[in-house]
């Protein structure tokens, strides 16, 4: 029986070091491994929504809109603390 074919979610990721990527990534589904994946196979993500796993926060959207979203917001997270401790 054919697997049903999935469509490509939107997904970034954050840890210590900052963000994955800039933009958020398109990542497809691989019915081999159950997860999605990108177009180099160098980041996957597991599910829609945000996820802790390996270190990392990641979000994953069928909406690339809430994923360019997510990504901003990390961004000015990001800037917010790293000013902050230079403030201290």
């Amino acid at each position: 029986m054919k697997d049903i074919e999935r469509p490509p979610l939107y997904a970034n990721a954050v840890n210590l070091a900052g963000l994955y990527a800039s933009l958020p990534l398109q990542v497809n589904y691989d019915p081999e491994t159950g997860t999605y994946w990108d177009r180099g196979g160098d980041f996957d993500v597991t599910k829609i929504g945000t996820t802790h796993e390996r270190g990392r926060i990641v979000f994953a959207s069928d909406k690339n809109s809430e994923a360019v979203a997510w990504t901003l917001g990390v961004k000015a997270t990001m800037s917010m603390l790293r000013e902050w401790s230079k403030s201290g």
